[in-house]
């Protein structure tokens, strides 16, 4: 198969390549993903009760393109 090492998986150049493309992604969404990290860090919620938090991250993920499953208890 193209561009696999039989010994290491993937090639190197794709695990590089990979990263060009993850270095590009967070460079054009910075912004962005700062200000979700604030804006979840200014709103704590106790462990097992991360609804709000939960919430914010199911909006970002189907904004993505994603179909998100929230777990039974309204978190995780």
């Amino acid at each position: 198969m193209p561009g696999l090492d039989p010994k290491n998986g993937p090639a190197r150049r794709s695990g590089a390549a990979l990263q060009i493309q993850l270095d590009e992604f967070l460079s054009a969404r910075e912004e962005g993903l700062i200000a979700f990290r604030r804006d979840l860090h200014m709103h704590p919620e106790l462990g097992y009760a991360e609804h709000r938090t939960t919430g914010r991250i199911v909006e970002q993920l189907r904004a993505a393109g994603l179909s998100p499953q929230v777990l039974p208890k309204g978190t995780g």
